[in-house]
């Protein structure tokens, strides 16, 4: 990264570009995209989760600056924290064990914003779902998965759409391994394993997939609808999901929510 304020790469020369388009984002624009305060960003910083970039400043000194995926990350991590009601580290360390290319493929198939879609109605206000989403499935609230587009199970080097990603506890979260099931990524992960273990390690995520339908019960999160409003208030236009009107539509007067 830079090291000199006149470096061309240095993302505080660039201010005048749009967040997305400069590549990094500042504290603020973080905060406005993620919905998460600068503490929480530092303790999934301490967990593993992101990382930010110290930005030299003009006249001496350093300025933080956030990588456009690590933005997306806390985001996940702050959907995973709220809707799962985890304290946000706990979601930094699920976030953390996601391979970057698993976050690549996932920035990948996120829907895109065009930043001049900045008018103001009811269908681009609020976030829908795609046929390419990506999602976070916890079963029985102590097993997480992640669950992949079927399209990209070769690109991935898999053969089920069902990663197990780990086990949380209380205040915790146990990691799985995980290891593609075919291709080119599974003969480089090969080479590196334990052989001794490999048999045992298998046999596990075999039976963590055959079990995945026999669950009591299945909580899904979306993230890539996290990743699009992510973006989407990285580009400084309104966002939100259809439920954060709940309260409007149940305690509305008779004829219906306001408009």
């Amino acid at each position: 990264m830079a090291t000199k304020y006149d470096d061309p790469d240095n993302p505080l020369l660039h201010l005048d570009k749009p967040p997305l388009k400069r590549g990094y984002l500042t504290d603020q624009e973080t905060v406005d995209a993620t919905g998460l305060q600068v503490a929480s960003l530092r303790m999934l910083q301490a967990a593993g989760a992101v990382r930010a970039i110290s930005a030299p400043k003009q006249h001496g000194g350093f300025r933080r600056m956030w990588p456009v995926i690590d933005v997306y990350k806390a985001a996940v991590a702050g959907a995973m924290a709220e809707d799962y009601q985890w304290n946000i580290t706990i979601a930094g360390k699920v976030v953390a064990k996601l391979q970057d290319s698993l976050w690549q493929g996932l920035e990948i198939t996120a829907q895109k914003v065009d930043p001049a879609d900045d008018h103001f109605t009811y269908d681009n206000l609020y976030m829908g779902a795609g046929k390419m989403d990506w999602f976070f499935e916890l079963v029985n609230r102590k097993l997480l998965f992640l669950v992949v587009p079927k399209p990209l199970m070769p690109t991935l080097g898999l053969s089920s759409p069902l990663i197990p990603l780990g086990l949380v506890k209380k205040d915790d979260f146990t990691s799985a391994p995980w290891i593609p099931d075919y291709g080119p990524k599974r003969d480089k992960v090969l080479e590196k394993a334990d052989k001794e273990k490999l048999p045992r390690v298998e046999a596990m995520i075999k039976h963590l997939r055959s079990g995945y339908d026999r669950y009591r019960s299945r909580t899904s999160l979306n993230i890539s609808m996290v990743v699009r409003a992510a973006q989407r208030r990285a580009n400084g236009l309104p966002t939100a999901y259809i439920l954060d009107s709940a309260e409007d539509i149940f305690l509305a007067d008779e004829g219906g929510p306001e408009e």
